[in-house]
């Protein structure tokens, strides 16, 4: 398999807000590379429930780059790319309304929510938010740190593809009963869940049959 995963922090209630991101590059199934910004917002206005939540200040990112210069180092991990975020309808609109708020040129790439996959491939779990899908999995990191989450959602599709012993994505995602998302220069299509095809009890020979 071969992706990025993303997370963002925002500064407040708005998705062109970001201050933080962080990008975790899998080749072949494995990290080969992990990259974190932070980033001064184009409006300086944090909230105290943001900051709450991860901990970042406006002192902490006054003399660091805005998001157009950050773009220019992040952007050919994107173009024609495959992206996976957890909760990817937010993070997704968090580069989108940024992307608007500065002009930048739409890039093209497919992406999938881990969050989704989540839902439908561990339906056990109380809910499939990062934390909890990654404590079940064994898996402990520093929520809402954008780097540690992005190698938690990486870890989600990870595990998902062990199990199943299949490391093509788009099978992946027909078996789990997700479809994929797109981004180009004429807007997006959401990544969105249906249901599973496997049975609970034998979901890898299920659908390792129904795939092939």
């Amino acid at each position: 398999m071969d992706y990025i995963a993303i997370d963002f922090e925002t500064a407040n209630e708005k998705r062109s807000s970001p201050c933080s991101i962080g990008i975790v590059v899998v080749k072949n199934s494995e990290v080969v590379e992990k990259i974190h910004y932070l980033i001064k917002p184009k409006e300086m206005r944090f909230m105290p429930i943001n900051i709450g939540i991860h901990g970042i200040r406006p002192g902490m990112v006054e003399n660091e780059p805005e998001f157009d210069e950050i773009w220019k180092r992040i952007k050919g991990y994107f173009d024609n790319g495959f992206v996976i975020a957890h909760n990817a309808s937010f993070d997704i609109s968090v580069l989108r309304r940024t992307m608007e708020l500065y002009n930048i040129e739409p890039v093209s790439f497919k992406y999938i929510c881990t969050m989704k996959l989540s839902k439908n491939f561990y339906p056990q779990i109380e809910n499939s938010k990062l934390n909890t899908v990654n404590r079940f999995l064994g898996y402990e990191f520093d929520h809402h740190d954008a780097l540690a989450d992005a190698l938690a959602c990486s870890n989600i599709l990870i595990n998902i593809s062990k199990e199943l012993g299949n490391e093509d994505i788009d099978e992946i995602c027909r078996c789990v009963g997700v479809t994929i998302g797109n981004v180009n220069e004429e807007g997006y299509k959401p990544s969105s869940a249906k249901g599973r095809i496997f049975r609970k009890s034998s979901r890898v020979s299920t659908c390792n049959n129904q795939i092939h």
